[in-house]
């Protein structure tokens, strides 16, 4: 019982990680409309995306010094 129950921890751990990955690389792609399984469907404001990612470094940049 004990073998299983590391089988599935690993499999719930492994998956989680794969689905933040596809969500980080969707977040850094620069399309406007994202399409999936012909179900769902994310229409994104990028320009906004990009102003913010670009005050958060200004921000870091500015910590640093």
């Amino acid at each position: 019982m004990c073998c299983s129950e590391i089988f599935w921890n690993s499999v719930l751990i492994t998956a989680s990680g794969l689905f933040l990955a596809m969500i980080g690389v969707l977040y850094k792609s620069k399309c406007k409309i994202i399409r999936c399984c012909g179900c769902i469907e994310i229409d994104r404001d990028v320009n906004l995306e990009e102003k913010i990612d670009e005050m958060e470094l200004q921000h870091h940049e500015e910590q640093k010094m």
